[in-house]
Order: C-alpha cells, then structure tokens, then sequence
C-alpha cells in the first residue's frame, strides 16, 4: 500500500515525474496543442512533493530542534524563492544574447529545459545519498491506523490550518502582485521585476536562517512564535499601505521595506506552524496531520495567485493587513488550546 512506500522510493517517483512534467513543458511549443502547457503545470505540480521535507523532519527530529531544523527548512524554500527570479532573468538574458529561438528553444521553453536538468541532477543525488529514516521512526507512518483513543485535536489544528493557509496565501499574493506591479504600473521589464522579486527572496531568507539558532534560546514555545509574528506582520503592512508618496524611488524603497519584513514573518509564521503542528497530535496521527498541512498550503497558494493578480496599489495593502489581522486573531483565540500532546515525540 502506499502507506509503505519509503520516503527514498516516493521521492524518486516523484523526481522522475517532475522531470517528465518540465520535459512536456519545454515541448509544448512544438507539440502545438492547447492542452500540452496546462498538463505539464498539472504534472509539475503534482509531483512536486511538497508535504514531505516537513513530514521527514517530523519523523527524524526531536521536539526540542523540531522548531529550529524547520526554520532552516523554510529558510531554504525562501532562498529557492529567491533563486527562481534572479535565474528566470539570467536564461531570459542567455537565451536573447546567443540570439537561438525556435519552436524547442527560445526564452518560453528554456525554463523547463533547466528545470528538468535540475530534477534530473536532484535524482542523481537522491539516489546516491538519502537515507530513509530507522524503520521504528516510521511505524507511525506505516500503520494500518491511530490506536484507540488518538484522535486529531479539531479546534488546535483548525487553527493551525488556517495559519498555514493564510502565510502561503500571503507569499503567493507577493510573488504575483509584484510581477504585476512592477510591469503594469511601473513600466518594468520581466527581467527587472524578477531581480526585485529575487531581493526581496534573499533577504527574507536569510532573516529565516538566522532565526533558527535565535529561536531555540530567546522562544519559549511555537505559538509564542507564531503569535508574535502575525502582530509584526500586522505592523509590516503599515508599509504596503497606499500613502499617496509623492517620489516614485520613495514608494519603491518604502514599499521593499514593507514586502521584505512581510516575507519573513510568513515565512517564519509558517515555520513555527509547521513545527507546532506536529507536536499537537499524537504521534500515531503525525503523518495525517501533516497531509492536512500540505493540503492547506496549496490551497492558500491557489487563492494567492488569483488574489495577487486583481489587486492594485490602494487595495494591496488592505488585503495584506486584513489576512495577517484574521491570523493574529485566530491564533488569540486559540493560544489555550495549542497545547503539545502529551503522546507526541
């Protein structure tokens, strides 16, 4: 059954079936038919195994680091976040200065071409040097079912469901909205647009990474953490606000102050989510938990990006305020309840 499948064995298939998704993408140009681009993305994201670092680390990382190891995990998908931008422009720039387009290169297929090389590079060191975790760390996964009694606490992980929803909503609404921003209504280039975008990526990052050390000594507990981020997130909003600013280099400056501390709180927000929700439950339920997780963050993804392409410049900050606002208020609400299990590990 699937439940025994190994992380090894899934994560190939689902390296295999990214690298076929990117391939279909690269080829779409050539194959002429209306449906080959949406069944790529389709199978990109399908494949893209989304749930399983944080399932790993759930399994392989005690309580006490659990909170620490997922800082740096969601410090790395910032700097992937990153990254994505600034090498979009880079093959964009490769692509017009050795003057090649055609049907199965040019600066539209040159992005699945990559992307596949990459998985194929990831597959080759997945398979050289992963390593399942100890088969007893699995026993939870692997179990026909919970034993008699453990059961999901309904309103705690309600609560740190929306949490996850609503930081992924936000950073989707970012990439999105600052795409649209700095083409429609500032005149950008793609290529100008995504090293801003990579910027403000990189330094969000590295706030998450040194965060990870910070959070074990100065953070008494996940909800703390994430209570305190959503009320700064609330006052990095302040600065997405349409304040009428006169100078355009000003709105730019104020508006990259705004979006950068805004990234780092959902981006740690989420973090410490993530880690809280694995220690809600018992540790028969942690792998259902953290299916429900990855099920919420693609849906605050999907809303994101429908959400980020409709705003302009006096609503986006409203909508920003109002998202971070409704997560402080649920995380108020709920603080007494986001109590670590007692039958976690």
């Amino acid at each position: 059954s699937l439940r025994r499948i190994t992380f090894k064995a899934l994560m190939t298939v689902l390296a295999v079936g990214t690298i076929f998704g990117n391939v279909l993408y690269a080829l779409a140009g050539l194959m002429q038919f209306r449906f080959t681009l949406l069944a790529a993305r389709f199978l990109v994201g399908l494949f893209n195994g989304f749930a399983l670092p944080s399932k790993y680390i759930g399994l392989t990382v005690g309580m006490k680091r659990r909170s620490e190891v997922i800082l740096y995990y969601s410090a790395t998908n910032m700097l992937a976040f990153a990254a994505g931008p600034a090498l979009a422009a880079l093959l964009e720039y490769f692509i017009k200065s050795i003057r090649i387009h055609n049907l199965v290169l040019d600066s539209d297929t040159v992005p699945g071409w990559f992307m596949a090389l990459v998985s194929s590079v990831f597959l080759v060191l997945l398979l050289l040097l992963f390593e399942d975790p100890p088969a007893e760390e699995t026993v939870p996964m692997a179990g026909s079912g919970a034993p008699t009694g453990d059961r999901l606490p309904l309103a705690a992980m309600c609560a740190a469901f929306w949490h996850l929803c609503v930081s992924s909503a936000v950073l989707t609404v970012i990439e999105v909205y600052t795409v649209n921003l700095g083409q429609e209504h500032w005149g950008w280039s793609i290529a100008k647009t995504a090293w801003l975008l990579a910027g403000l990526m990189l330094c969000s990052g590295v706030a998450n990474m040194s965060m990870g050390p910070l959070a074990r000594r100065f953070i008494s507990s996940d909800r703390m953490g994430v209570l305190g981020c959503t009320l700064f997130g609330c006052f990095a909003c302040t600065f997405l606000l349409d304040l009428g600013l006169p100078s355009f280099p000003v709105q730019v400056g104020v508006l990259s102050i705004g979006l950068m501390f805004v990234l780092t709180m959902a981006g740690m927000g989420r973090a410490f989510v993530l880690a809280l929700q694995s220690k809600l439950v018992p540790t028969s339920l942690k792998g259902r938990a953290n299916d429900w997780s990855a099920v919420f963050m693609t849906i605050g993804r999907a809303a994101g990006s429908v959400i980020g392409a409709v705003l302009s410049p006096s609503t986006f900050g409203v909508v920003m305020l109002s998202l971070f606002a409704s997560s402080a208020l649920v995380c108020a609400m709920s603080h007494s309840r986001m109590q670590p299990s007692e039958k976690a590990d």
